[in-house]
């Protein structure tokens, strides 16, 4: 490559700003913080020109055609997601290996899998996926986030099994799993703030337990665990397989020590109690048996073992150890 065409293309330059911030006390240079403004005709010209650049390197790739089509064949093939059963029902994805994204589908029986929602159409450029999904216990509906592009902000839809159509409701949050409630009315999940009507750009902070009733819009959904001077806990919510309860986790972002509650479904929506609210350890529910829930816990065993416990108003000890601490990882 001696010709001046066939020099490395020059980089995009970006540009160093002043700014610092103060965390802690201790001062933090952060200077390419101008490019968190998406708007702003600045970013938009760095990222138009790193693009540019991008594909000018590209184009300088022998034969780029040639391995298209070698990649192309090479995944050419059909993809079947894990399945998620309720009610003799089957959930999974399907890929084709020729469109872009997964298809959401449905099996019962020997019968053939029938598309319940394809993303492929959905956008025209095929960068709207089905980021995941949840059926109701009754298998008639299945929840399912969309992600535009590969953003973590997702709008999840209701989809109903029976009749083939999407309900009108729509939600707006970031990483979840709906806890539906066993008659399949409504759900539990984590809420994400909006900032100035835009939640595509709110800070991931601040977030809260709610619970969504099937047929109404989002912002009359109902505040189930909300601590605002909080704003790095992260909750999720978990039905128990007898339809007793909801288990509910709460992390204080990414430290591992959890904290666990739990809403006994027949006392009422606004049941929530706290079980273990002293992130002493971490905590993950396995199952229960009426009011005797296992976890998996950190708590006196660093490598992990399996602990029994009662769950009732007043009582919430330990009763048993199931699985002890071993020389390995518990996991």
């Amino acid at each position: 490559m001696n010709s001046a065409t066939e020099r490395t293309p020059t980089p995009p330059v970006a540009r160093r700003s002043q700014h610092t911030d103060c965390l802690h006390g201790i001062s933090v240079p952060d200077p390419y913080r101008w490019m968190e403004e998406t708007e702003s005709s600045e970013t938009r010209d760095w990222i138009a020109s790193q693009r540019a650049h991008t594909e000018a390197w590209l184009q300088r790739i022998p034969h780029r055609p040639a391995i298209r089509a070698w990649l192309d064949r090479m995944s050419a093939y059909e993809r079947i997601g894990l399945p998620i059963e309720k009610a003799g029902r089957r959930f999974h994805t399907v890929h084709d290996g020729r469109r872009p994204q997964a298809m959401l589908c449905v099996s019962q029986g020997d019968a053939n899998p029938r598309i319940l929602v394809d993303p492929n159409t959905l956008s025209d450029d095929g960068t709207v996926s089905i980021i995941d999904f949840s059926p109701s216990s009754d298998g008639r509906y299945v929840a399912y986030g969309l992600s535009e592009a590969g953003s973590d902000r997702q709008t999840w839809r209701i989809h109903d099994v029976d009749r083939g159509v999407d309900l009108e409701d729509a939600i707006q949050t970031k990483f979840i799993w709906p806890a539906w409630l066993p008659d399949g009315s409504g759900f539990f999940y984590q809420s994400s703030p909006e900032a100035d009507g835009h939640w595509l750009r709110a800070e991931d902070a601040s977030r809260s337990l709610v619970f969504h009733r099937l047929g109404t819009p989002q912002d009359a959904d109902t505040t189930v665990l909300s601590r605002p001077e909080e704003p790095d806990w992260l909750y999720s919510a978990r039905t128990t397989d007898d339809g007793r309860f909801v288990v509910v986790t709460v992390s204080r972002g990414t430290f591992p020590e959890t904290a666990v509650g739990v809403i006994e479904l027949e006392r009422g929506l606004d049941s929530f109690r706290w079980v273990l609210d002293g992130f002493d350890a971490q905590y993950l529910f396995l199952g229960n048996s009426g009011t005797s829930f296992r976890f998996l816990t950190t708590l006196d065993a660093p490598r992990k073992r399996i602990v029994e416990m009662r769950v009732q108003p007043g009582e919430s000890d330990i009763l048993r150890e199931v699985v002890g601490q071993s020389e390995d990882l518990l996991e």
